[in-house]
């Protein structure tokens, strides 16, 4: 409300709606005709996210901004802007790790969108290899995507094989991180950025769409405030 009244720009980060493999799935499930169910699994072991410093050191370690949760937020945005808005979840918490966390290191959660779309979403930071794994499925559409570049594709109905869907002409990754992750939609978030102050377009994540995904993520943490 205030940088409204100062017209000024505030602007989210939201980068996997950037991503082309994301966009992709969007347009595809926005042009099926089914009913369409989701299975996905994000992951990540807590001490590798920062190889070069103890995660006790830094945000994904502390309770109220834990890897899981940091997850979540990155993840629910694209979830909800692909299959609608949640009317209902169900979530089942553990811990299978000693590390030295006081948060739950893997959330599982069936999520039933407005549309009638549904999901199930595996959010943790035990895995040892980092995992971005979709898969959407449907009378008329079946997507696989396992989080890199090269290795999105569609099943064709008639011929029955899967193909590959082309992503990126060219890829860049920062030595040290994860093998999923990839600089240019991060680019395209800051070319985005800079288009939006210039008031040359309208943020693709605003504050009322975060308010909404923070409290889908505060109910599938069990945090009191969700939005059910």
């Amino acid at each position: 409300q205030l940088a409204k009244e100062r017209k000024l720009v505030l602007f989210l980060s939201a980068t996997f709606l950037y991503r082309s493999e994301i966009r992709y799935i969007q347009s595809e499930v926005r042009n099926s005709k089914s009913v369409l169910s989701y299975v996905y699994h994000v992951c990540q072991y807590l001490p590798d996210w920062h190889p070069w410093e103890s995660y006790k050191d830094f945000f994904a370690g502390y309770k109220e901004t834990n890897g899981v949760r940091e997850l979540l937020a990155i993840q629910l945005p694209w979830i909800v802007n692909t299959f609608g808005k949640v009317v209902s979840l169900h979530t089942e918490k553990m811990t299978a790790t000693n590390l030295d966390i006081d948060f739950p290191d893997t959330i599982t959660t069936i999520l039933r969108h407005e549309n009638g779309n549904t999901g199930v979403l595996v959010v943790d930071v035990v895995s040892r290899k980092a995992v971005t794994k979709v898969e959407v499925f449907g009378e008329d559409l079946h997507i696989f995507w396992d989080g890199h570049k090269d290795d999105l594709y569609k099943l064709n109905l008639e011929t029955k094989e899967t193909e590959q869907m082309k992503s990126y002409e060219e890829d860049e990754h920062i030595e040290g991180y994860s093998d999923n992750i990839t600089e240019q939609p991060y680019r395209e978030e800051v070319k985005d950025f800079l288009s939006a102050v210039k008031g040359e377009s309208i943020p693709r994540y605003s504050l009322e769409q975060d308010k909404y995904i923070l409290s889908l993520a505060d109910q599938i943490e069990g945090i009191h405030g969700g939005m059910f």
